[in-house]
């Protein structure tokens, strides 16, 4: 039973963030506001799962407590991984390795592709 339990709710909570982050602000692409309805989207989730979790629990937790607790490890790891990328990503600009506004040329594979020209 627990494992058909957390299958479902590692699928359905899981995909929230990516169909919150596919389907929205399509139109305007703007990427400050899809991070901000991700972010208002796994905060939710985070509310939901810890409700559950603080009315399972024995002894019955309260669920300001749980909820809490799970809200503030959300927010704390969220904070941290955007930093973490954030610097990864000046660093990757910085040695070279990563230009947004330059294209990628293989030529290995403009060769084959000539060659396979009728």
């Amino acid at each position: 039973m627990h494992v058909i339990v957390v299958v479902l709710s590692f699928l359905v909570f899981g995909l929230v963030r990516h169909v919150v982050y596919g389907f929205s602000f399509r139109k305007s692409d703007d990427k400050d506001l899809k991070l901000a309805a991700v972010a208002g989207a796994s905060l939710i989730c985070i509310f939901l799962l810890a409700l559950g979790k603080g009315h399972v629990s024995r002894p019955h937790r309260t669920y300001f407590r749980s909820v809490s607790y799970y809200i503030g490890q959300g927010i704390t790891a969220s904070d941290i991984s955007y930093v973490v990328g954030h610097l990864i990503n000046r660093l990757l600009e910085q040695l070279g390795l990563f230009e947004s506004s330059s294209t990628v040329s293989l030529p290995f594979f403009d060769t084959v592709m000539y060659r396979w020209r009728w």
